[in-house]
C-alpha cells in the first residue's frame, strides 16, 4: 500500500477501509453501533466552572487565499443562494461520481447508484446547517469561507462496498492533504422520511450526523481552535471531559457512573471523540434525538437526548453552542431548504 493510500484510509473522519469497522466519525452513523458500555468509577472529572470564559473572537484566520475580490455586500453576496440543482462533477471525481451539487461553495458528489433525490436531501441538510435561519445567507461566513478554502467535500457512495471503491479511486486523483476535508455518507443511510423527520419512521437519518461532522471538523474547529478545536484544552474538549467523567486520551475500559457521554469505539481517538460529542450535543439541542424510541436506542452512548437535558446538565457545551458569536445551528434541518426571498 502506498503512502497516499495510507493517508486516505487512515483519516479521522472517513471509514477505516479493510477493517470492517465503520462507526461514528469513521464513516458510519454512530446510532448503528448499539453495544453497551460497562460503567465504573475512574478519574475525577473537571468541574463545569473550568470551561467558563468570556465570549471569544475567532482565534484563527481562515485559510482563504488573498485576492482582489471586493468585499461582499447585501446586494452582491459572496455566495449564491443554494438552488440544490445537480451539476456535472469536477473532473477529479469522474467517472466514479456522476452527479454533483454546490451549497455555499461546498461540494457534494454522488455515484450513479445514488438517487438524485437522496443527494438533494443531503444538499438541503447542508444548506440548513450553514444557513439555519434560511434567509439565503450563511449564518457564519467565516466558517463557510474555511470550508471552501479547504475544499470541503461530501462524497455519497451507495454503500460501504462502494465507499471502498471510492477510496481506491480518490487516492489516485486527490492529494493526501485533501483527506481531512472529505466526509462520506452512505446513500443507504439517507432516510428523508425517517427519524427525526417523521415519528412513523423506523430508521434514523444519518445525513444529520455525517453532514454536521464535515461542518464542525473542517469549519468550526479550524476557525475557532480554542473553542471548537478537536484537541485537548479547547473549550469543547473540556466540556467533553466533564461529560465523559474525566480526561481520557484513549477510550477507557469503562466510564465513570456519572458520565453521560460514553462512546466506546476504540478506533476513535481523542479528536474523533470530540467530533462525535459535538454531534450528540448539537443534535440533541436541536431536538433530533428525543423522537420515539430514540433515547433508549442511544443510551449506551449518549444520555442527554432532549434539548432541556443538554441545557440543564451539560451547561458547558450548551454555553458554547448557544453563543451567538459562532452561529452554530440550533434549528433541526428537515431536508426542505426554502430560503426567504429578499
Amino acid at each position: 500500500m502506498s503512502e497516499k493510500e495510507i493517508s486516505w484510509t487512515r483519516r479521522s473522519l472517513l471509514s477505516v477501509v479493510g477493517t470492517g469497522v465503520l462507526a461514528g466519525c469513521s464513516g458510519q452513523s454512530s446510532e448503528s453501533t448499539p453495544a453497551s458500555t460497562t460503567r465504573a468509577t475512574t478519574e475525577t472529572p473537571p468541574t463545569a466552572e473550568s470551561t467558563t470564559t468570556v465570549t471569544p473572537e475567532p482565534t484563527a484566520e481562515p485559510t482563504t487565499t488573498e485576492t482582489d475580490t471586493p468585499e461582499p455586500t447585501p446586494e452582491d453576496p459572496a455566495y449564491d443562494v443554494p438552488t440544490l440543482e445537480l451539476v456535472e462533477p469536477p473532473e477529479d471525481f469522474q467517472p466514479m461520481f456522476d452527479k454533483s451539487m454546490v451549497v455555499f461553495g461546498v461540494r457534494l458528489v454522488g455515484t450513479e447508484r445514488v438517487s438524485e433525490a437522496k443527494l438533494r436531501h443531503a444538499g438541503a441538510v447542508m444548506a440548513e446547517y450553514l444557513d439555519n435561519d434560511e434567509d439565503g445567507v450563511p449564518d457564519n461566513p467565516a466558517v463557510v469561507d474555511e470550508l471552501v478554502a479547504q475544499e470541503a467535500t461530501l462524497i455519497v457512495p451507495y454503500d460501504e462496498r462502494e465507499l471502498e471503491e471510492a477510496f481506491d479511486f480518490l487516492s489516485t486523483r486527490l492529494p493526501p492533504s485533501r483527506a481531512e476535508s472529505v466526509q462520506d455518507l452512505h446513500a443507504v443511510e439517507i432516510h428523508p422520511e425517517g427519524l427525526p423527520h417523521s415519528t412513523s419512521g423506523d430508521r434514523f437519518d444519518a445525513t444529520l450526523e455525517e453532514v454536521l461532522h464535515l461542518v464542525t471538523h473542517v469549519g468550526f474547529s479550524s476557525v475557532y481552535p480554542d473553542v471548537f478545536g478537536e484537541q485537548s484544552g479547547s473549550e469543547i474538549a473540556d466540556a467533553m471531559d466533564i461529560a465523559r467523567g474525566g480526561h481520557f486520551e484513549d477510550v477507557p475500559n469503562s466510564y465513570p457512573d456519572e458520565a453521560w457521554y460514553t462512546y466506546d469505539d476504540d478506533t476513535c481517538d481523542y479528536g474523533c471523540q470530540i467530533t462525535e460529542y459535538t454531534y450528540w450535543a448539537g443534535t440533541s439541542a436541536m431536538g433530533a434525538q428525543a423522537v420515539g424510541s430514540r433515547p433508549a436506542e442511544i443510551d449506551h452512548e449518549w444520555r442527554l437526548a432532549t434539548s432541556e437535558a443538554v441545557e440543564t446538565q451539560d451547561t458547558a457545551v450548551f454555553e458554547i453552542l448557544s453563543n451567538p458569536e459562532y452561529g452554530f445551528p440550533l434549528e433541526l434541518p428537515d431536508g426542505s431548504y426554502a430560503p426567504a426571498e429578499a
